[in-house]
């Protein structure tokens, strides 16, 4: 690289102070000869290098400088927007703490309800399954699945002649048997006749002897064995005549179940109810009987016919674990019906499962740690008198569980302190000038909105339900509601 050889002379305007006795040329080299001095060997290309990675450092040194000053605005601006919503949300905060005298009740009295709610689907109370006494052809089917049906409706009936002719078998037996009795009867005033003859005779001789005063042809032995003879055969033909009456009344009763047996041919509904399911056909033999054509032998199996009684629908509902213990066999309970809105109608609790049907968090059962909801199947009954009541029905049960007639009651929230055994309620002295006294009470009874108490207070008192201590500690401060 060429060099400028160039002097500096303090003609030139370069001052130089210092104790040194060296003339100014003579001390300092040329800027040529330091730079030569500093660079040595150094080619161009490392040299331009070297001034562009200088360049560099100073811009990026630059950079940082700059973040630092961003940065630290940003930390202040940010701490001055949290200092002012910090002192303006406190402010608002206090500005809308809730005013204790803003909620109140008052204390009032009548009748207390504690209930257990749940819901089910309403299901027939008994089913009965038709089965004919008697076998034969089925013929006339006259019912279909879902057909409602009163008792002692006809269903279907059954075609058997042999019923017909044990009839008519028993029927002329019951006639040879009056006959028998009529010919017993006949037997029995013929012997009473026969008597009669030999009392007349034996009298007869008796005053024929008395008047001839002649007794020598009197035999009393002879004609009192006649009379005898005559007694016996009366209860020969008495005893004949109770054996006929008693066949009689054997070929009678024969004949009248023959009839019985005839007349279950037709087969009625044994209760009314709703049909849930028919399985007969006409044409298909039923009890053994003979005849049946093929395809009624192909009949699906199950019962012929079969009737829910609706006169009664069970309604199984499920109750809460933390519920189960206020429920107990015979409880009232009052039930109603999404269809029907007008229907509200009484109920007893007849059935508690003494296992829990299942948790809503597990599929065991028997799971203790499911962490799901345990409940327990109760059974209710009620009459469905009018039949409005259809099988399926979603019903709404509420089961009076605790009732208690004139009593004060508040709401729940207006008791405080119950959970440390010293229950109050805050009775509000003088509403204008917002002061209160706290009254203990007793709670006799309690549900999940109404509290039941006892003590010196009285129907009407005011009480408040937000407790005006509850942000009197100093880490608290806000009021709750209880």
């Amino acid at each position: 690289m060429a060099t400028e050889d160039k002097s500096i002379t303090p003609s030139e305007g370069t001052e130089i102070s210092g104790e040194s006795d060296a003339k100014p040329s003579e001390g300092l080299a040329k800027p040529a000869e330091q730079e030569s001095q500093a660079l040595g060997d150094v080619t161009d290309e490392e040299l331009e290098a070297e001034l562009a990675f200088e360049a560099l450092r100073r811009k990026r040194a630059k950079t940082k400088r700059k973040r630092i000053i961003i940065g630290t605005i940003v930390l202040l601006a940010a701490i001055g927007t949290f200092a002012f919503f910090f002192i303006t949300g406190n402010s608002k905060e206090k500005e809308n703490a809730i005013d204790p005298f803003s909620m109140t009740a008052p204390i009032t009295k009548g009748a207390f309800t504690d209930t257990v709610g749940g819901n089910g689907k309403a299901n027939p109370a008994s089913s009965s399954v038709v089965s004919p006494e008697v076998s034969g052809i089925i013929e006339n089917l006259n019912v279909t699945v879902g057909q409602e049906v009163k008792q002692g409706d006809v269903l279907f009936t059954l075609k058997n002649d042999d019923l017909d002719e044990e009839i008519r078998k028993s029927e002329e037996a019951v006639s040879a048997a009056q006959r028998a009795l009529d010919s017993a009867w006949g037997k029995i005033s013929k012997a009473e006749r026969g008597r009669d003859v030999a009392i007349r005779a034996r009298d007869n001789a008796w005053n024929k002897a008395a008047e001839a005063e002649d007794w020598s042809t009197y035999d009393d032995n002879a004609l009192t064995s006649a009379i005898d003879d005559a007694t016996d055969g009366i209860n020969d033909a008495i005893d004949a005549k109770d054996t006929a009456e008693a066949d009689l009344a054997s070929k009678q009763a024969d004949l009248e179940n023959a009839r019985k047996k005839a007349e279950k041919r037709t087969v009625t509904a044994p209760v009314t109810g709703s049909v849930i399911a028919v399985n007969a056909q006409n044409g298909q033999a039923v009890g053994g009987a003979e005849g049946g054509t093929k395809e009624a032998g192909g009949a699906n199996s199950g019962p012929l016919v079969q009737i829910a009684d609706t006169s009664h629908m069970k309604i199984p509902v499920q109750i809460n674990e933390v519920d189960i213990e206020k429920i107990s066999v015979g409880q009232p309970a009052t039930v109603t019906f999404q269809a029907i809105p007008d229907l509200t109608l009484d109920s007893k609790v007849q059935n508690i499962a003494t296992t829990a049907t299942g948790s809503s968090g597990s599929s065991d059962s028997n799971s203790s740690d499911a962490g799901g909801v345990v409940n327990y199947a109760v059974d209710l009954s009620v009459a469905n008198k009018k039949g409005k009541i259809k099988p399926g029905m979603t019903a709404n049960v509420s089961i009076i569980t605790q009732q208690l007639d004139d009593v004060l009651s508040v709401p729940a929230s207006a008791v405080f302190g119950a959970d440390f055994g010293s229950p109050h309620v805050l009775v509000v002295t003088d509403a204008e000038n917002k002061t209160y006294e706290s009254v203990p009470v007793e709670v006799k009874a309690k549900s999940s909105s109404t509290a039941v108490i006892e003590g010196d207070v009285k129907e009407g008192d005011e009480v408040l339900l937000i407790d005006p201590d509850a942000g009197d500690d100093e880490d608290d401060t806000t009021i709750s509601l209880i």
